[in-house]
């Protein structure tokens, strides 16, 4: 049952890779002819390939080499693996591999980009990834929009070159969650529940040197860059694939659909007064909601995920909807679930009502499912009064 665990967690892990078993830790130094280059691999389908990879090529025919260093890399036999990544606690680390194997990776596509850096240069980032590849200085602690792998490298550049180095300001006009919309429009479900997960930090505008914590921005802004006046990098060059494989396309916005049946599909059941299938409905619903509400609950005060802070959707995912599922048998409900639900009621109609004024984007999917929330919330803290209103028709 353990590898399969594995297998599922990798499918859930950004930019995760697998450590290769080849290490330049022992080589004191390359040679004047070795080249650096920066690799990028495609977005793929897999949710740990969304938003594709960066990794550092070396070559240095003198001495055979050809090896790619991976700021990517995680150990699944770090003690309390998963409960450190569900608390926002797991270490990444700086790994080196044969090219050959990190390109057997299921990527879609590959490009790389030739660092137009001095031997001194060379040799400088070489002892920068050699020291940094050591044991004790290999781990550091990953954070998706600010720390990660390709955050990394250009930080190692500019540790190695200084002010030489001039990156192209881009204009910063996107928020964190704009940003990965542009890769997640074609994983609709998986763009609805990181919309979910992520709170009001995602909302922040990126600023245009923030902007490289995705991997193709990355590789732009180093076609862009300068060093001393002159160009960063050389012409990128597809190593497998080419541009058409590099962003599937968009597929049919199903969780959009399928949040209007279900709000279509409850206000059947109340306009028809179905009250053994409105206990059933509410049940699942409620519990699915509250469901939610805990991981949202869990994420903002119980884990390190920054991103995962001050979460609006917190205001219709109530966590206490798990406990009033099973009670909505009781006739009347007890006077703290009547409440409860007035309150539900309440705080999804002024999420409606501020929907475009709030500072946190929420995905246009929720919009029946709040309404939804709303309406079967009013039907349960009011019944009085609505089988008044329905008496009278």
């Amino acid at each position: 049952m353990k590898p399969l665990l594995r297998r599922l967690l990798i499918l859930v892990l950004l930019w995760g890779a697998v450590s290769g078993v080849y290490s330049v830790a022992q080589i004191a130094r390359i040679s004047p002819e070795a080249t650096f280059s920066l690799i990028t691999d495609a977005p793929g389908d897999a949710l740990y390939m969304a938003f594709g990879h960066s990794a550092i090529r070396l070559r240095d025919s003198a001495q055979n080499l050809d090896v790619v260093f991976n700021y990517g890399t995680f150990d699944f036999d770090e003690p309390n693996f998963y409960l450190k990544f569900a608390r926002g606690k797991l270490r990444y680390a700086l790994s080196d591999a044969y090219f050959s194997q990190y390109v057997r990776k299921p990527i879609p596509a590959y490009t790389e980009q030739l660092l137009l850096l001095s031997p001194s240069q060379k040799e400088l980032l070489f002892r920068f990834l050699w020291l940094n590849i050591q044991e004790d200085n290999r781990w550091y602690a990953y954070d998706f929009f600010y720390d990660n792998c390709a955050t990394r490298i250009r930080d190692a550049l500019v540790q190695v070159c200084g002010d030489s180095l001039v990156f192209p300001v881009r204009e910063a006009d996107k928020s964190f969650r704009d940003l990965l919309h542009e890769y997640l429009r074609v994983h609709p479900w998986m763009e609805l529940g990181i919309d979910v997960v992520l709170g009001l930090p995602a909302d922040r505008v990126a600023t245009s040197d923030q902007q490289m914590f995705l991997p193709d921005y990355l590789s732009e802004s180093f076609e862009g860059a300068t060093l001393n006046g002159a160009p960063l990098a050389g012409e990128k060059v597809f190593l497998s694939g080419s541009s058409e494989d590099w962003m599937p396309k968009t597929p049919f916005p199903w969780p959009l659909l399928v949040g209007w049946l279900v709000l279509l599909s409850g206000l059947f059941l109340t306009l028809r007064r179905c009250a053994a299938g409105l206990i059933w409905f509410d049940r699942v619903f409620f519990f699915l909601v509250g469901l939610v509400g805990l991981i949202i609950f869990f994420l903002w005060f119980c884990t390190e995920h920054a991103a995962a802070k001050n979460n609006l959707n917190l205001f219709w995912a109530f966590p206490w909807h798990l406990v009033a599922a099973f009670l909505l048998h009781r006739k009347p409900l007890p006077a703290w679930a009547s409440m409860g639900f007035r309150v539900s009621a309440v705080s999804a109609l002024a999420l409606l009502c501020g929907w475009a004024f709030l500072p946190q984007n929420l995905h246009e999917a929720l919009i029946p499912v709040v309404l939804l929330v709303l309406l079967r919330s009013v039907m349960l803290a009011w019944p009085d009064l609505v089988r008044r209103i329905f008496c009278s028709r």
